[in-house]
C-alpha cells in the first residue's frame, strides 16, 4: 500500500465553526440539506454529525448534533451554514478559533465523549458521497427505541 500526502502552509489560521443541535423531527430536512452541501463542498470546509442522547436537551429522544468547520472567515462560512439555520435548530454555537481550539468545541478533547475515561466513541472515515436519508431515519428510530427500552444504554451514531 502506498500513501501520498501534501503539507500546505497555514494561510488562514482562524477556523470558523458552527455547532447545531436539532430535534429528531428535523432529521429528513437536515440530511437532505447535508446532501446538498456534499455536492459542492469546498476543501476548506468539513462537516459531520452525531445522533446522540443528551437528556438536558431532550429527556425522551435522541438529538442530532452537527458541526461545520470552515478554514476561513465567518462571512464566507455563512454562505454554507445559512441553510442549516433555516431548518430550525434547537441551538447553535458559533465562533472562531485556531485549529487546536476545535478539539474542545467539537467534544474531541481529553474530556469529550470520544476520549474521556469510561466513554467510547468509535469513528470511521467513510467518505460518503451522499446520505441515505431513509436508512438514517431507520437507524435513528432503532437507537431511539433502544434508549426507551434500556434507559442506561449509551450510543453515538456518527453520520
Amino acid at each position: 500500500m502506498e500513501w501520498q500526502y501534501r503539507v500546505y502552509d497555514d494561510n488562514a489560521p482562524l477556523w470558523s465553526y458552527e455547532i447545531f443541535i436539532y430535534s429528531g423531527d428535523k432529521l429528513e430536512s437536515f440530511f437532505e440539506e447535508a446532501n446538498r452541501l456534499l455536492r459542492d463542498q469546498p476543501a476548506e470546509l468539513a462537516h459531520w454529525g452525531y445522533i446522540i442522547k443528551v437528556a438536558e436537551i431532550d429527556p425522551d429522544h435522541l438529538v442530532l448534533w452537527f458541526g461545520i468547520i470552515y478554514n476561513g472567515s465567518p462571512e464566507i462560512a455563512n454562505t454554507y451554514v445559512k441553510p442549516f439555520h433555516d431548518i430550525g435548530p434547537l441551538s447553535v454555537q458559533t465562533g472562531q478559533g485556531l485549529l487546536h481550539d476545535l478539539a474542545v468545541v467539537t467534544s474531541q478533547d481529553a474530556d469529550g465523549p470520544g476520549c474521556a475515561y469510561g466513554m467510547t466513541s468509535l469513528r470511521y472515515p467513510i467518505g460518503l458521497e451522499s446520505y441515505n436519508v431513509t436508512a438514517v431515519r431507520q437507524v435513528y428510530n432503532e437507537i431511539d427505541s433502544t434508549f426507551r427500552k434500556v434507559p442506561d444504554s449509551w450510543f453515538i451514531f456518527l453520520a
